[in-house]
């Protein structure tokens, strides 16, 4: 019967089983870790930031290349579009600098919240950075100038030649490997909290994707009108498994990162268990 909730849990089962696969076929992520590959991020950049958009200047990105001082010490990545081998997105994630952590992050300078501007905050963030997609993949109005939109599930429309046929957008939900490559660097920094810049109207798209956020301050003009926004990766990570299962089987790596985060958690409660072991031993001693 159509309302059998078991009938409906393998749909749905099958149907993140079949979008999974399909993200996986459609792209790979790689770091861009080479001369060659991070030329290839800024060649983007430019087509987006310079090109499509009026955000920055194009007599000031020589050689048809969108860069900043950010770039030097950024980890960049490139998502890959397999059938064509062309870059479909790009992001680089800005790391904390020890020796100069009120500079770390390009946020810094455009929003006054003190998390940024308090010794020691900044070396337990990290800022998510040009995260954009190429024009190609950015073919309906309400795409944003940077990054696509989410639409919702794909849905199976029924059978041809024996093979499952689907209704749906031919790119959908695009960005989640960038963000994933992102998160994943983040945790191997040790680093849980993420800084982002957003267009306003793109923050309804992550509501719908479950990426659960906080509002730093007001909007400032930063490539166009932007949100500062900042994220907690253990909290996005929890609330996508309960709110968007689908997206969170991409985000977190059928649950890799999931891990990664929660494994951070752990340990560090039990470092301050033990140091407070330690400090409760030593308190008892000098009694």
């Amino acid at each position: 019967m159509s309302g059998d909730p078991l009938k409906k849990m393998l749909t749905d089962a099958f149907n993140r089983e079949a979008f999974y696969s399909n993200y996986n076929r459609t792209f790979s992520i790689i770091e861009a870790n080479t001369d060659e590959l991070r030329e290839e991020c800024f060649k983007l950049r430019y087509d987006v930031y310079c090109i499509e958009n009026d955000f920055e200047d194009p007599t000031r990105n020589p050689g048809q290349m969108e860069r900043d001082t950010f770039d030097i010490d950024a980890v960049h990545y490139l998502l890959i579009h397999s059938e064509s081998g062309k870059p479909a997105g790009t992001v680089r994630v800005i790391l904390p600098k020890e020796d100069m952590q009120m500079d770390s992050f390009p946020m810094q300078d455009l929003c006054d919240h003190p998390l940024l501007h308090t010794e020691g905050r900044p070396m337990q963030l990290c800022q998510i950075s040009r995260l954009c997609m190429s024009a190609f993949f950015r073919k309906r109005d309400n795409d944003g100038s940077v990054l696509p939109a989410y639409y919702e599930q794909e849905n199976i429309k029924g059978k041809q030649d024996g093979n499952m046929v689907y209704i749906r957008r031919r790119i959908p939900y695009a960005p989640l490997g960038l963000m994933r490559a992102a998160f994943e660097i983040a945790l191997k920094n040790r680093i849980t909290d993420c800084l982002l810049f957003i267009e306003s109207d793109q923050l309804k798209n992550f509501e719908k994707m479950g990426i659960a956020y906080t509002i730093l301050g007001p909007k400032v003009q930063h490539h166009g009108e932007q949100q500062p926004v900042i994220f907690n990766i253990k909290n996005v990570l929890d609330t996508m498994l309960i709110d968007n299962l689908a997206c969170w089987e991409i985000l977190s790596d059928m649950g890799r990162l999931h891990k990664m985060v929660n494994g951070l958690y752990q340990n560090s409660w039990q470092d301050e268990v033990m140091d407070n072991l330690a400090w409760n031993d030593l308190h008892e001693k000098l009694s």
